[in-house]
């Protein structure tokens, strides 16, 4: 991770900013260069996307999606029972938010 970061900051992408919260982890923020790298790559993520979609009716995404619904909480499941005994597992979920993974069957959101 650390290699990836540095190779953005040298190429202008982002720049690194001291950490309020954590001293040894200074926060990375994408300047004017990195956002339109990042708006570039985003509008041909979903030229990419629609292309791969474009034939699929709704219903069978619908499907889908249900079916990768439960396959995540499968693993996540699967994941807790082999580690029973380590730090709780915190999963991204919306932006700016995380789901910590408390016990086997309990989790919480909250900020970060």
């Amino acid at each position: 991770m650390q290699r990836t970061v540095s190779a953005l900051a040298a190429e202008g992408v982002i720049e690194l900013q001291p950490n309020p919260d954590d001293r040894r982890a200074p926060l990375v923020i994408l300047i004017p260069k990195g956002r339109a790298l990042h708006q570039a790559l985003s509008q041909r993520q979903a030229r990419w996307a629609s292309a791969c979609l474009n034939r699929i009716e709704a219903e069978t995404l619908a499907v889908l999606a249900a079916q990768l619904r439960d396959m995540t909480e499968r693993v996540r499941h699967a994941s807790a029972l082999l580690r029973p005994h380590r730090a709780p597992i915190a999963l991204p979920t919306a932006p700016g938010r995380r789901l910590v993974q408390v016990t086997a069957g309990e989790q919480r959101e909250e900020p970060f």
